[in-house]
């Protein structure tokens, strides 16, 4: 309805991307995404194999191995289990900054354990 576009269209001003992802399956649920993630989402099944072409298509040479590195689902679960919110930055081939941040959700919902949370950095 009306209420989501606004609260979408206000939520994009400062966050580029929010999805629900699971770790387990490689699928993600999307909550907030740009429409060039929507296209990269579309011709992949796995959200990791999206997630990979973004940073090679959109994200400056320099970042890509921390990047595809701190990706790693096998660290990420580890991290997230320990109750830490694994954290990266880095910029986009427009220029712009972006940390993303990953939080655990509880464990009761198996299909979904993580959110994943792009958020311009102004710097």
């Amino acid at each position: 309805g009306i209420e989501i576009d606004a609260c979408l269209s206000v939520m994009s001003l400062r966050y580029t991307g929010v999805f629900c992802v699971s770790l387990e399956t490689d699928s993600c649920i999307r909550i907030l995404a740009p429409s060039y993630f929507k296209d990269i989402e579309e011709s992949n099944i796995l959200f990791s194999a999206s997630i990979k072409r973004y940073v090679y298509e959109l994200v400056k040479p320099g970042y890509h191995r921390q990047l595809l590195n701190f990706l790693d689902y096998a660290m990420l679960k580890k991290q997230l289990h320990e109750g830490n919110v694994p954290t990266v930055t880095y910029e986009r081939l427009d220029g712009v900054f972006v940390t993303l941040k990953i939080y655990p959700i509880a464990e009761q919902n198996e299909s979904i354990d993580s959110v994943w949370i792009f958020e311009k950095k102004d710097i």
